[in-house]
């Protein structure tokens, strides 16, 4: 495969011409090329036609995405039926075995360029979602913190009177009567009554 060599112009800096191999219509071009199917078809017009369609993409013309994704399914659809004829046909199980798996591989990618396509032009719900309204959560948390920072006006004395009516006072006996229970041997005072 070639080496792309580009002649630097006149104050252009060797930055620039990194940039440019690093740009990814540079190295898309360059693998396109490598794996074109006709002879007339080269780097440079690779590049002019990714050009031109990420223009168009930019501008929200994504009709070209569309084709690409349902051209590539039904050549991957065209692949997975071509190897699983050619499985078929097989005497031994391993190469059974590999061309049914590429064959499977091929059918798994066309459905996935097929649910991207659907997805594309019928986009979800949550697609359109740009910005997360969050600032409603940061307002509850400050009236918390507010809310929390505030005297409680129970304990605060009004007209002499304090409202907390929880206050403690001094400890009262209640009933008298009642004393205390002595300890209690289990063993003893089982609460069965032994058959003599």
């Amino acid at each position: 495969m070639p080496k792309i060599k580009v002649a630097p112009k006149d104050g252009e800096l060797t930055e620039d011409i990194g940039s440019y191999f690093l740009d990814p219509r540079t190295t898309a071009a360059y693998v396109i090329d490598a794996f074109s199917i006709g002879d007339q078809f080269n780097y440079q017009m690779a590049g002019n036609a990714l050009h031109r369609d990420l223009k168009a993409i930019k501008s929200g013309d994504l009709s070209r995405l569309e084709e690409m994704l349902y051209s590539q399914a039904a050549a991957l659809n065209m692949m997975f039926a071509r190897l699983s004829e050619i499985a078929i046909r097989q005497q031994g199980l391993p190469q059974f075995e590999s061309h049914m798996r590429f064959a499977l591989k091929a059918q798994k990618q066309s459905k996935a360029n097929l649910q991207t396509l659907i997805q594309l032009k019928q986009p979800s719900t949550s697609t359109f979602v740009k910005q997360a309204n969050i600032a409603n959560v940061h307002q509850q948390i400050n009236n918390l913190e507010n809310f929390s920072n505030r005297p409680n006006e129970l304990l605060e004395v009004h007209d002499g009177k304090r409202l907390d009516i929880g206050t403690q006072g001094a400890p009262k006996r209640i009933n008298s009567k009642m004393e205390t229970m002595g300890e209690v041997d289990g063993r003893q005072n089982s609460g069965r009554k032994s058959k003599v």
